[in-house]
């Protein structure tokens, strides 16, 4: 663990750690501002393959800027000094969010959502490919804001595929992660699938497991998925709420949802159709309240962000116990 400063950057303490590097909080001391500041690990800084995938992230980092992708902001390649310096976001990952919370109600799972499509909209616009979606990478800020980060494995479509390749993190793969097909768009979108599922469900749907050893387990998971199955207490809203999954979720590219706007532009209108006029506001009351629904949570509220969501059931307090 490194301590005192990194170039003008004061390394204030770890605050994450991938196969790649560790994330630091940190204070610009130009300016006095946080950011946060990635370190490629010691043991990669020799290794040609690895500082080459740092350096690509540095560069496909500065290839995009939008609202809901996490902002690129200096980087330094020299070896054998190797860090990335991003903004920092003043909240959690998704992952954290979910194991703090247990499940999420399906309107305030259908704002997160709506606001990372955003992010991915941005990429597919410049024809890039997030290709490894998770709720590692989704960031949640204490505002409501949503975030997309990490794009160590981000694709160009016009010049790679990762075709025969393995990459992706176990329990988020596309059935084209899996396949001899080319890794697109509409992967990206079967992966968003899973994360709404996840976070309504506080499971995952398809298992947690390496399909370096389980590929054809996993591949059975999929042509199996169960997603009507989903807690949620309003009729209409699991019915449309299902509708949009089987299309997103469909292992056959031909029947699954092919762009990112169509997407977004469908949980938009479900977030409507059911009162919720402000995404932001959605995910920051829930945040606010710290806990499942009480009897004052609706007090003084404009949207009703529980509707469709009953809680503490004993599948809940079995969550929340695993969480904690």
């Amino acid at each position: 663990m490194l301590q005192g400063m990194l170039g003008p950057y004061q390394l204030m303490e770890p605050i994450g750690e991938g196969s790649l590097g560790r994330v630091y909080k940190a204070l610009d001391t130009r300016n006095q501002t946080l950011v946060a500041v990635k370190v490629l690990h010691d043991r990669l800084r020799q290794d040609p393959m690895f500082t080459g995938v740092f350096h690509r992230e540095l560069m496909m980092q500065q290839r995009v800027n939008h609202p809901h992708l996490v902002r690129y902001m200096d980087g330094c390649y020299n070896p054998p000094v190797y860090y990335m310096v991003t903004q920092w976001i003043d909240g959690w990952t998704l992952r954290q969010v979910l194991r703090h919370y247990g499940r999420l109600p399906p309107l305030v799972s259908l704002a997160i959502a709506w606001q990372f499509a955003q992010g991915l909209d941005g990429l597919h616009l410049h024809d890039l490919i997030h290709a490894d979606l998770s709720a590692s990478n989704i960031m949640v800020e204490r505002s409501g804001k949503v975030y997309l980060a990490d794009f160590s494995l981000v694709l160009d479509s016009h010049l790679e595929s990762y075709k025969n390749v393995m990459i992706g993190t176990p329990g988020y793969y596309s059935p084209e992660h899996l396949s001899a097909d080319a890794v697109v768009a509409a992967s990206d979108i079967y992966v968003m699938g899973l994360l709404i599922f996840e976070m309504v469900e506080g499971q995952k749907i398809i298992p947690e497991m390496d399909a370096k050893t389980h590929r054809v387990q996993v591949i059975h998971a999929m042509r199996n998925l169960r997603a009507g199955i989903i807690k949620c207490t309003d009729e209409n809203l699991r019915l449309a709420l299902n509708m949009f999954l089987e299309q997103t979720l469909d292992p056959l590219l031909t029947r699954r949802i092919s762009s990112i706007e169509k997407a977004s532009s469908y949980i938009k209108h479900l977030l409507l159709k059911f009162g919720i006029q402000d995404p932001y506001g959605a995910v920051r009351q829930f945040l606010k309240d710290g806990q499942f629904q009480t009897k004052d949570s609706q007090k003084h509220r404009d949207q009703d962000i529980y509707q469709g969501y009953k809680p503490y059931s004993i599948e809940d307090i079995q969550l929340l116990a695993k969480g904690n």
